[in-house]
């Protein structure tokens, strides 16, 4: 019985993949630094010591910041092909596209109305 072609394909890159993690893995075991100074294995490496509570008030401003950060990252990096083929694409693509740059103003303004891209607001 013959074996399939695409799942010999599969298999290698597989194989390889795995083989290449392992490697790296090993190859990074054998040049790692191997001092015995404690001081390295601390938190902070340049010596301080540690010292108050870990548990600090964080805003949550910037979370809120990051995520629509991250969406818009996502959403300019998904206009790229557009760009690229926009000569050759038809009206529906088009439609589309505008669809989308609406969605995505509709969102900015939202996100302008409800204060998240102000990180100088205080909210308790």
């Amino acid at each position: 019985m013959p074996i399939n072609t695409d799942f010999l394909v599969l298999f290698e890159f597989v194989f390889f993949s795995i083989l290449f993690a392992l490697g790296a893995y090993f190859v990074s075991f054998i040049l790692r630094c191997k001092s015995k100074n404690k001081d390295l294995n601390s938190t902070y490496e340049c010596g301080l010591d540690v010292s108050g509570n870990s548990k600090i008030k964080f805003q949550p401003a910037f979370f809120a910041y990051a995520l629509v950060f991250l969406v818009f990252e996502a959403e300019c990096a998904l206009m790229f092909p557009f760009a690229y083929a926009a000569r050759a694409l038809e009206l529906y693509s088009i439609v589309e596209i505008m669809v989308f740059i609406l969605i995505l103003i509709l969102s900015l303004l939202f996100s302008i109305k409800s204060n998240l891209l102000d990180l100088n607001q205080r909210k308790n």
